[in-house]
C-alpha cells in the first residue's frame, strides 16, 4: 500500500518540525491524508499556496474530520483582513505614484529622482511585508543590504528605509490602498496563537519569511512542511525555499518522496537531466506507466507574450486556457496601446490608468522589474503595424463555441483542440502530452549569459516543473534541447531476460516536435495496415516522418528504410559480450545523422563511453544496413545490408565518431 519513502514518514516520531522533499507527482498529498489518519486524536491545520488548491485539498480530505484546510491569507483575514474588507479591491494595488508624497522633499529634487525614491520605496515596503521582522528591526538588519546596495545607491537607500515607517504607518490608517498581504502582515506581527496538534504546510518551496515565522510561533504544535526544492519559483515575489532555511538553523528530521506517480520513465530521466544542472543530489524516478489519452496537446509557455505569440498563430483552433483566457492579461495589452496612442479614455485597468504618459508607466515598471507588464508591453511593440484591437478579439472568439440554444459558451478542456498556459500556472496539473514554446531563456547564449546564477536556477527550477506536468511524453524547443546537450536522441538497448540474443527496442526519453508527416503517419488507414501491430519506435532522421516496426521488420512510411529485426539481432551478437562485462543491463545509444545517407552512434553506459562505432547506412547499390565497429581491434568491420533485390553483404569501414 505504501511506498518505503512514504512508511518512513507515515509511521515516523519526530519531536517539533519535519521536511518532506517531495519531487513532482510522488503523492505528497496522500501521504499527508494518511499520516492524518494514523493520528485521529489529534488536530490538524494543513496550509495550502492558494484557493483552488484548498478546494482540491478539501475534495481529498472531506473524509477526514481532524484537519482544518485553509490558506495563510485564509486564516489571517479570519483574525485580521476582515477588519480591512471595506478597503480590499482586487485591482487596486500600490504603486510607486502614491508614495511620492513620502520622497519628494524640500531640496526640491528632480521629477525623475521623485520617481526613482518612490519605486524605491514601493520595493522596500513589498520586502519589508513579505519579511518575518517589525520595522524597527527590518531597518537594523536591512541598512546594508547588498540586494538593494547593488543597483541603488547607499544614501538613497538609507533615506528611503527612513520613510518606510511613515509609509506602513500610512497604510494601516486608511490613507493609501490596501492589498491582502499587509493585514497578512499585521496577523503575523499580532503572533497570533493556533490551538493545533500539527500544522502541515504544503509548498514550502515557494512561502515568504513571514509565513515561516507564523508557524514556528506556534510553539504548541508540530511542524510539517512539504515542498520541492526544485519548484520554488516565486523568488521575484519575496518567497524563500524554507525547506532549505529549516533545514540549515532549525535542525529538522528530514524525509523524501523521490518516486513520481505521474510521469513514465522517459519524462523521469529528462527531470534528472534538468534538476541535475539545479545541483540535485536525491534522483528523480518516474514510475507510472504512460497515460492513455487522445491526441490533445498542452503547451506551456514560460510568458505571457509567448502565449499570446502562439495563440495569434493558431486562431483556427479551439483553445482552452488554463485558468481562463480573462486571467491572461490580454485586456492589459489594449490599455497599453491606448495608453501609448493616448486615448485614456478607453483603458479599463485602474492601475495603468493611473499613471500620466507610457514614459512614466515604462520607468515604473522597468525599476519594479514588473515581468508581466514589461511582457505586454513588448506584445505591443511586435505587433504595432497589426490591428491588435481585433486580434485579442479573435483570441478570445478560440475559446467559445456555439451552444444549443444558439447562444454561445465556453470551450470546455475535454472538446478543445489544444491546451495552453504558462509554466507558473501549470504547477501542481498534468497532462498526458506537453509540448514547451520556444520563449524559455535558453533560446540564445545572451539571454542566459545575462542571467544571475540565482536567476538561472530559477529558471532551470521552471523548466523542472514545466516538464514534469508530461504523464506519457514531453516534446521540447530545439533551444532547450541544446541547453541540455540533447540534440541527440538517446535510446535504450535492453538485454532480453530469457537469455537469447533478441533485442527489444524502446524510445526512453525526448521525442522531438512533430511536423506534418505526423499526422500522415497517425491517419494511417486499415486497409493500408493492421493498426494493432503496428508500434512507433523512433523517429526517423532523415524524413523526420517515423520509424514503424511491423512483426520483425523496422521500416519508414516516408522514405524506403528499411531493416529486419533478424538483421539487427545479428548484428548485436557481435557486441553482445560486451555488454556481458558490465554489471547492468542496458546501455543508451545516441543517434545522429549525416547528409542523410548515415546514421552514427555512440554506446555508452553509466557515464562509460563504450570504444565502439554504430551504423545504419544507406548504399545507393545495397540500400539500408546497420553495422557495428570496435574502433580499434577491428577497423573493417562487416556491415549487414538491408532488404534489397539483391541480397549482398559489402565491406566498408565506418568513420570513427
Amino acid at each position: 500500500m505504501y511506498s518505503d519513502e512514504q512508511k518512513d514518514f507515515i509511521f515516523a516520531n519526530f519531536e517539533d518540525i519535519a521536511l518532506i522533499k517531495a519531487y513532482a507527482g510522488t503523492g505528497k498529498s496522500f501521504t499527508l491524508k494518511e499520516f492524518a489518519k494514523k493520528h485521529p486524536e489529534c488536530s490538524f491545520l494543513y496550509f495550502v499556496y492558494n484557493t483552488s488548491m484548498r478546494i482540491d485539498a478539501e475534495r481529498s480530505f472531506k473524509e477526514i474530520k481532524n484537519v482544518i484546510i485553509t490558506t495563510f491569507h485564509g486564516i489571517a483575514y479570519r483574525y485580521i483582513g476582515k477588519d480591512f474588507k471595506a478597503r480590499l479591491h482586487k485591482e487596486e494595488t500600490l504603486r510607486g505614484h502614491d508614495l511620492i508624497k513620502f520622497v519628494a522633499d524640500n531640496k526640491n529634487p528632480s521629477e525623475e529622482e521623485v520617481n526613482y525614491r518612490a519605486d524605491l520605496l514601493l520595493k522596500t515596503l513589498r520586502d519589508f511585508v513579505a519579511s518575518a521582522e517589525d520595522v524597527e528591526d527590518y531597518i537594523k538588519k536591512h541598512q546594508k543590504r547588498q540586494s538593494l546596495a547593488a543597483i541603488y545607491d547607499h544614501e538613497t537607500l538609507h533615506y528611503v528605509l527612513h520613510k518606510l515607517p511613515l509609509a506602513w504607518k500610512e497604510i494601516q490608517n486608511g490613507a493609501l490602498p490596501f492589498e491582502h498581504d499587509f493585514y497578512l502582515k499585521l496577523f503575523q506581527l499580532e503572533k497570533v496563537k493556533l490551538s493545533y496538534d500539527y500544522i502541515l504546510v504544503d509548498e514550502a518551496q515557494d512561502i515568504s519569511p513571514m509565513m515561516i515565522d507564523i508557524v514556528l510561533h506556534q510553539a504548541d504544535a508540530k511542524k510539517i512542511f512539504v515542498g520541492d526544492t526544485f519548484q520554488s519559483i516565486y523568488s521575484w515575489r519575496g518567497a524563500i525555499n524554507s525547506l532549505e532555511y529549516l533545514e540549515q538553523h532549525k535542525s529538522p528530521a528530514v524525509f523524501y518522496l523521490s518516486k513520481s506517480f505521474r510521469c513514465p520513465p522517459k519524462v523521469g530521466w529528462l527531470a534528472n537531466r534538468i534538476i541535475g544542472r539545479a545541483g540535485a543530489k536525491k534522483k528523480f524516478e518516474g514510475i507510472a506507466k504512460p497515460a492513455k489519452g487522445g491526441r490533445q496537446k498542452t503547451y506551456i509557455a514560460r510568458t505571457n507574450s509567448g502565449l499570446f505569440h502562439f495563440c495569434a498563430n493558431h486562431l483556427e483552433k479551439k483553445i482552452y486556457f488554463v485558468g481562463g483566457v480573462e486571467s491572461y492579461s490580454f485586456s492589459d495589452i489594449l490599455d497599453i496601446k491606448n495608453l501609448l496612442s493616448q486615448k485614456r479614455e478607453f483603458i479599463k485597468n485602474d492601475y495603468i490608468a493611473g499613471f500620466p504618459d507610457f514614459k512614466e508607466f515604462i520607468n515604473h515598471i522597468k525599476n519594479t522589474n514588473d515581468i508581466s507588464m514589461l511582457g505586454a508591453v513588448g506584445i505591443v511593440f511586435k505587433y504595432r503595424k497589426h490591428n491588435l484591437y481585433d486580434l485579442v478579439k479573435s483570441i478570445k472568439q478560440c475559446t467559445r463555441v456555439e451552444a444549443e440554444n444558439g447562444n454561445s459558451r465556453k470551450v470546455r478542456q475535454a472538446e478543445a483542440d489544444i491546451v495552453i498556459t504558462t509554466a507558473h500556472r501549470s504547477k501542481g496539473l498534468e497532462w498526458p502530452i506537453v509540448e514547451l514554446l520556444d520563449d524559455f531563456p535558453f533560446r540564445n547564449e545572451s539571454k542566459i549569459t545575462h542571467l544571475t546564477q540565482e536567476g538561472l536556477m530559477e529558471e532551470l527550477r521552471l523548466l523542472y516543473v514545466a516538464v514534469t506536468r508530461a504523464q506519457t511524453r514531453v516534446y521540447l524547443p530545439q533551444s532547450i534541447l541544446e541547453y541540455l546537450e540533447l540534440e541527440e536522441k538517446p535510446f535504450r538497448y535492453f538485454l532480453a531476460e530469457d537469455g537469447n540474443n533478441g533485442l527489444d527496442i524502446n524510445l526512453d526519453t525526448i521525442i522531438m516536435p512533430p511536423n506534418q508527416n505526423e499526422e500522415i503517419l497517425s491517419n494511417t488507414s486499415a486497409e493500408s495496415c493492421d493498426q494493432n501491430c503496428l508500434e512507433t519506435i523512433a523517429r526517423c532522421k532523415f524524413c523526420k516522418s517515423g520509424v514503424l516496426r511491423k512483426g520483425d521488420l523496422f521500416f519508414c512510411k516516408g522514405c524506403d528504410f528499411k531493416i529486419s529485426k533478424a538483421k539487427i539481432e545479428r548484428f548485436y551478437q557481435q557486441f553482445q559480450a560486451d555488454f556481458k562485462k558490465e554489471k547492468e543491463n542496458y546501455a543508451v545509444m545516441k543517434m545522429m545523422t549525416d547528409d542523410g545517407h548515415q546514421v552514427k552512434g555512440f554506446i555508452s553506459k553509466e557515464g562509460k563511453i563504450f570504444d565502439t562505432a554504430l551504423l545504419f547506412t544507406k548504399s545507393e547499390q545495397y540500400g539500408w544496413g546497420i553495422g557495428f565497429a570496435k574502433k580499434k581491434a577491428n577497423p573493417k568491420p562487416k556491415i549487414l545490408r538491408g532488404k534489397t533485390n539483391r541480397s549482398r553483404r559489402l565491406r566498408r569501414s565506418p568513420k570513427p565518431w
